[in-house]
Formats: structure tokens, sequence, C-alpha cells
């Protein structure tokens, strides 16, 4: 095990699936739906979404199931994007104020 500059440790588990945190959530039914998976993910660690739930072994259902979570994470990206502009906007009318 050994942390990068960021702090976050590198396994052979974080190497292997490509997250910056080793934590993978067990898929549990219905209790692991693709918006836990998105947050998760979105978070760092590996999302899993559960196919143990109706129709999840279907083929079709499962692609649904991936491209809901892959969705639902870029909508999480989108909005934390356009919660650092707005942070940002605020900074720099704060220090407006503090020049004028």
């Amino acid at each position: 095990m050994v942390t990068n500059g960021d702090d976050m440790l590198s396994t052979r588990f974080t190497t292997l699936v490509g997250c910056t945190i080793p934590m993978q959530p067990a898929g549990m039914g219905g209790a692991s739906p693709p918006e836990l998976a998105a947050a998760v993910s979105y978070a760092g660690a590996f999302g899993m979404v559960s196919t143990a739930r109706a129709g999840g072994s279907d083929p079709d259902s499962v692609a649904a199931l991936i491209e809901w979570t892959r969705a639902l994470k870029a909508q999480l990206e989108h909005v934390v994007a356009k919660q650092r502009l707005i942070a940002d906007a605020v900074r720099s009318l704060r220090l407006c104020d503090v020049l004028s």
C-alpha cells in the first residue's frame, strides 16, 4: 500500500479497477440502485449496481442499469462543476468588495 501526493491510498485494488478510494460496497439487491453506485463512484470508490432485482438477469435490463448509472454520475459531475463556478464567482465578488 502506497499513498500518493493527494493522501489517497494506492493499492492493487485501486490500480486494478481504476478508483482512488479502496472501497467497494456489495451489490445487495434493491439496496444497491444506480443512484448509490453513481454517488459512490463519483466519490472515488468502486460503485456497484445490483442485478438481483426483477429483470436483472436480462442482458438488456443490465445494460439499461449501467447506462442509467453513467447518466447519473454525469449529472453529479455537472452539478458539482456548477457549484464550483458559483463558489468562485462569490469569492471574486467578495474580493472586489474588500478591494473597493
